[in-house]
């Protein structure tokens, strides 16, 4: 099983020791993720650090350990699935790059907990609560 994973889950992972990061690095699923992600994660890197109450230290090296498990897709393996990513999130631009994501992959699933993807054609969403039931966590 192949999910692209919001960055969302990740700042989730990252904020709490919690299911979501023992999903992440469970081994069982294999995760991806757009290359734009490790900036979106540095631009909030002050607010996790504050939410966790990690040093900055803890978090780079928490940072790093999530990200050996997910694979960082670059631009060029799913732009030509941006125009088409672009109708189907046409209400949330921020998120085409996953869309994109998992459509050039062809990917089982979007792992995220934002409901602008329910309801979207073409586009298979878990949120946390069944992945975590998928990996029996």
């Amino acid at each position: 099983m192949i999910v692209v994973v919001d960055t969302n889950i990740i700042i989730a992972a990252l904020v709490r020791n919690s299911k979501t990061r023992k999903a992440l690095i469970s081994g069982k699923i294999k995760f991806v993720s757009p290359d734009f992600v490790k900036e979106e994660l540095q631009t909030h890197e002050s607010s996790i650090v504050s939410k966790s109450g990690l040093s900055r230290e803890e978090f780079s090296l928490i940072l790093a350990l999530l990200l050996e498990e997910i694979e960082i897709i670059p631009y060029k393996e799913y732009k030509d699935k941006i125009p088409v990513a672009k109708r189907i999130m046409s209400d949330d631009p921020k998120d085409v790059a996953y869309v994109a994501c998992y459509r050039a992959l062809g990917c089982d699933a979007v792992w995220t907990n934002d409901k602008d993807y329910y309801g979207k054609q073409g586009i298979s969403t878990l949120d946390t609560k069944r992945i975590l039931s998928l990996l029996n966590l």
